[in-house]
């Protein structure tokens, strides 16, 4: 269960009544304070997905002089399989302690575990077999499409053999698909994704992006007018990938092991608050 101090608990209030939005996050210590936001988004489709932004994104990422616009505080917020669970119903506390980044993860394990199975093997060695035919029998069938087209009738009769053929080898075949999806894969999971601007060693503007990897979320209202809830978990700032900088120190520092990846500052802890009004 998250825990908040009644003196938080008093300011969150406070805001609400004021109708002031107010986005607190503290990452290893650092606070994060922002409380103007010029574009905010609710959109309720597929996915919940809710998102505030301090500076209005331009259209363009970058200017015409090729440096890049300052992009400001970004918060992005989503719930997937949310239709059980939103709208909040006043009153109402949802809870959720699954990250997308864990669920990423379950169903890599899962396929995984597939692919290793018995069943899956023999239904590959059943599906390599059957492709093998069918290119076989694509390749002949070409050659007598170029013969009919020149009026070859030997061609036609030959290519009606292969269609059936073919047609009946693909409906005996016991080949089936075989689909991996999570145990559990209609309980809902969120992502949480911050984007807090800096400036490398070059001067140039930049942004990490700070992702909630694993912890919990306990939301107080979620609707088209009003999101409120706190958070408390483990996250992972990144390095911006435009930022050649950190990318070249890392290169210098693992020369042995470059990374190609998703470049990391820095993990450990996150908490924080946040109060959007639409």
């Amino acid at each position: 269960m998250l825990k908040t101090s009644l003196l938080a608990s008093l300011l969150f209030l406070g805001n609400l009544c004021f109708g002031q939005d107010k986005i607190t996050v503290n990452f290893n210590g650092k606070v994060y304070d922002k409380q103007v936001f010029l574009e905010k988004k609710y959109s309720n489709s597929a996915e919940l997905l809710i998102s505030a932004f301090e500076l209005k994104i331009p259209q363009a990422e970058l200017v015409s002089d090729g440096k890049q616009q300052k992009k400001g505080f970004r918060f992005i917020f989503s719930i997937d399989n949310h239709e059980a669970v939103t709208p909040l119903k006043k009153g109402d506390t949802l809870i959720l302690d699954r990250t997308a980044w864990e669920r990423e993860k379950q169903a890599y394990a899962q396929h995984e575990k597939a692919a290793k199975s018995d069943e899956y093997q023999t239904l590959k060695q059943q599906s390599d077999a059957l492709n093998q035919k069918v290119e076989a029998k694509t390749e002949r069938m070409q050659e007598l499409a170029l013969l009919i087209a020149q009026g070859d009738q030997n061609a036609l009769k030959e290519l009606e053999q292969l269609t059936n053929e073919l047609a009946n080898a693909v409906e005996q075949s016991s080949v089936t698909t075989v689909k991996v999806t999570p145990e559990d894969d209609h309980t809902p999971y969120f992502n949480l994704t911050f984007y807090i601007p800096y400036k490398n060693e070059k001067g140039e503007n930049l942004e990490y992006e700070l992702q909630v990897k694993t912890g919990k979320i306990e939301a107080y209202q979620i609707d088209p007018q009003t999101v409120e809830l706190i958070f408390e978990g483990t996250a992972a700032m990144l390095y911006d990938d435009w930022d050649t900088n950190a990318y070249d120190k890392d290169r210098v520092n693992h020369s042995d092991s470059p990374n190609f990846g998703d470049l990391i500052k820095e993990s450990g802890n996150i908490k924080g608050t946040v109060l959007l009004h639409f």
